[in-house]
């Protein structure tokens, strides 16, 4: 697996993952909404969240692309020659474990409760307003972002140190990230979607692990996330 420089690290840890788990979404609702006002764009309410989603989710898949250039570039480079070959990968046998972690943690979850998690439920809801503002979303800007964050920002900067650890605090980290909205709303119920997000997140660190490429996440956790939203809007 590719190394962190120290300047990456330090952008990481300074100011990249502070504004994700802290910052983002208080800053850049001000400014998504300083946006609408400027420019006097005509929305309609409903569709706020779906297009502040792509915003936010747009912005900071740049913003984590821009600190994380030099370690992507060499990303890009190790993996020449086999990229075709990660690509059918990472759409067949890749995105088939992450399934079959997804089939067997949803049943897992189901002996206990018959809900969906927030996360998901607000995904639903959102896809039946603005079906092409989330997959641009959930499918382009999403998977880049959260890779990012929990596979190079927590995960490839903990592994040289410590990779039992690297291992529990990112996935760790992605499950609590996408039940925080249903636990701040009082929901305690949601601490059940913690375990298979947590998997989910497991997989994908065991998938860069495997491959030694970034991509094959990314590209794995769009796939996942397309077979969601088709799922979502055609059934």
């Amino acid at each position: 697996m590719i190394a962190l420089t120290n300047k990456e690290k330090k952008w990481s840890t300074c100011f990249f993952l502070p504004l994700y788990f802290v910052l983002a979404r208080y800053l850049l609702s001000f400014i998504f909404s300083f946006v609408i006002l400027f420019f006097n764009l005509r929305l309609d309410e409903a569709m706020i969240d779906p297009w502040f989603n792509v915003f936010y989710d747009g912005l900071l898949a740049v913003i984590g692309i821009v600190i994380f250039r030099e370690f992507l570039a060499k990303d890009f480079k190790v993996t020449k020659g086999k990229r075709i070959k990660l690509l059918l990968w990472s759409l067949t046998i890749g995105f088939l474990i992450l399934y079959a972690t997804n089939i067997i943690s949803g049943i897992i979850v189901s002996l206990f409760s018959s809900e969906s998690s927030t996360n998901q439920t607000n995904i639903i809801e959102m896809a039946a307003i603005a079906p092409w503002q989330m997959i641009v979303s959930s499918v382009v800007f999403a998977p880049i972002l959260e890779e990012l964050v929990f596979r190079v920002g927590i995960f490839a900067c903990l592994y040289e140190k410590n990779r039992t650890w690297a291992y529990l605090i990112s996935s760790l980290a992605f499950g609590m990230i996408h039940i925080f909205q249903g636990l701040v709303a009082g929901d305690l119920m949601q601490l059940l979607f913690l375990m298979p997000y947590s998997l989910l997140g497991a997989v994908f660190c065991y998938l860069y692990e495997k491959k030694g490429s970034v991509m094959v996440p990314i590209l794995v956790h769009a796939a996942n996330n397309f077979v969601s939203m088709a799922l979502i809007m055609f059934f």
